[in-house]
């Protein structure tokens, strides 16, 4: 009876393995270019948004008959992942195309993202962590070793990090409100070039981040 429930056990286990097969996905433009820091990349199964690597494939394993969903700007597109073990989805305008087999995909469009309620946007929930929405949502900063940096936002030769404050209060760098604050606890990101009141502190530009409740970082 022992070896008969170890055998079943062995024999489940590897039916579930099999049925979570590694997807590979990869998100380009029409030239072929990566987008891996615009697209937002989820599962039905795994709510939660990643961004593909510039030069790597994302990783996913995707539960059976789920469904893959990918956001640029404000264009949502679904597609089945049965029987997919790597796909390359080209984005052109609006549409989504499989850029194997030409397959186009349904796309939607998303209610369009409003910086002063993140909170209450339907798409708020795909952004694993703070640098995937910033990365994703707001294109004039750039996310580079812990820092914020304001494109076109110089200091002589050198690019001077954004001033980051959370509720009014200055935080050391990006990463520190990154790894403090979850997506669901902001209301809003305003993001300004500069701002007298800062004076020098806010050379290289100033994100000021609003949390639904204030919080101590």
């Amino acid at each position: 009876m022992k070896s008969i429930l170890l055998t079943l056990g062995i024999v489940l286990s590897i039916s579930t393995l099999s049925a979570q097969q590694t997807l590979l996905v990869n998100v380009v433009n029409a030239k072929g270019k990566s987008l891996a820091h615009k697209a937002t990349v989820s599962l039905k199964s795994q709510p939660t948004g990643q961004s593909p690597d510039q030069d790597a494939p994302l990783k996913l394993q995707p539960a059976p008959n789920d469904t893959l969903r990918i956001v640029v700007g404000n264009t949502i597109g679904t597609i089945p992942t049965r029987n997919l073990s790597e796909l390359t989805i080209v984005v052109h305008k609006n549409t989504m195309t499989n850029q194997e087999t030409g397959e186009e995909y349904p796309v939607s469009k998303l209610p369009r993202f409003d910086p002063h309620n993140i909170a209450g946007s339907s798409a708020s929930a795909m952004f694993i962590d703070l640098e995937s929405l910033v990365t994703s949502k707001f294109p004039s900063v750039r996310i580079q070793q812990g820092n914020a940096f304001l494109i076109g936002n110089t200091t002589g030769s050198q690019q001077t990090p954004m001033l980051i404050l959370v509720d009014g209060n200055q935080v050391i760098n990006f990463a520190q409100a990154n790894e403090t604050i979850s997506v669901q606890q902001v209301k809003s990101i305003d993001i300004k070039r500069s701002d007298p009141i800062y004076g020098i502190r806010g050379l290289g530009g100033i994100m000021e981040i609003t949390l639904i409740k204030g919080r101590d970082l």
